[in-house]
């Protein structure tokens, strides 16, 4: 009778030499979807007047914290609002805490 040792090496010997060797084809991990990977379409809403203005543009540096990585972000995005707004920049050490509240389609701060 055999041992368990000798079956197991029996049934490698059985095996083709790539699933013996783990490094003789690495294993591959799927890429993880993005929101890119998505179509991003939806119905036209004739209640909504889309802004037709230029994209807002700002930049900011993010301080180094710990062993996280560290440097400037760079945002460019389309105005929500057919009507004039502009982009305000807020800088306030964290934690921040705002009290607020949904009044119709915005949010309104409702305590300085």
């Amino acid at each position: 009778m055999l041992s368990a040792a000798a079956i197991n090496l029996l049934a490698l010997s059985l095996l083709p030499p790539q699933s013996v060797l783990p490094s003789a084809q690495p294993l591959r991990r799927a890429r993880s979807p993005s929101m890119d990977d998505f179509p991003q379409t939806r119905a036209a809403d004739p209640n909504v007047m889309e802004s037709t203005r230029a994209n807002f543009a700002c930049s900011f540096e993010i301080p180094k914290k710990g062993i996280s990585e560290y440097g400037t972000v760079n945002m460019n995005f389309k105005p929500l609002l057919a009507t004039d707004s502009e982009l305000v920049v807020v800088r306030n050490e964290l934690p921040l805490e705002l009290s607020a509240e949904p009044k119709g389609r915005v949010v309104a701060l409702t305590k300085d």
